[in-house]
Order: structure tokens, then sequence, then C-alpha cells
């Protein structure tokens, strides 16, 4: 049994407590982008500028799986285009 790092991307509510909607992720990168994106409400390469959203937040967090059980239990949001460094 290999395990495996994923980053899940964990959406809070107004009261900073987890809804329950999770998102997986391989890499680092595309879990903290999509977080940037729906915290700040924009897709801009400098949405930061413009504030947070006060309706809910999120947060990034690593976990470890069974990389056979990886592909088959999860749904990956990486950006299949997005080259990997």
């Amino acid at each position: 049994m290999k395990p495996l790092l994923i980053f899940v991307l964990v959406l809070l509510d107004q009261g900073q407590n987890r809804t329950g909607e999770e998102y997986f992720f391989l890499r680092l990168n595309s879990c903290l982008d999509i977080r940037e994106k729906l915290v700040f409400q924009s897709a801009s390469k400098h949405a930061w500028v413009r504030g947070k959203s006060r309706h809910f937040n999120a947060f990034c967090e690593v976990r470890q799986v069974d990389a056979k059980d990886a592909q088959k239990n999860y749904l990956f949001w990486d950006d299949p285009t997005r080259q990997q460094p």
C-alpha cells in the first residue's frame, strides 16, 4: 500500500465552520490558485487587492491516502493543461 499526499480545499461558512464541501488536488499550487479565486471572487492575477468575500472562507490541507484508491475514490480538480514544475 503506497501512500500518496493530496491537497484538499476545505470551504468554511461565515462563522468559520466547515461546510462539508471539499475539492481534491494533486498539486498544492492548484489548490491555492482555486482557493484564491473563490475567496477573492475573482480570476484576476491580483485578486487579493479587491478584498476577501465576507460570506465564506477556505483553506488547503494535506491528507495522506492510498495511491491505488486515489483515482477511484477522488475527483481531482487540477488543470491538466498546466505544466508541472
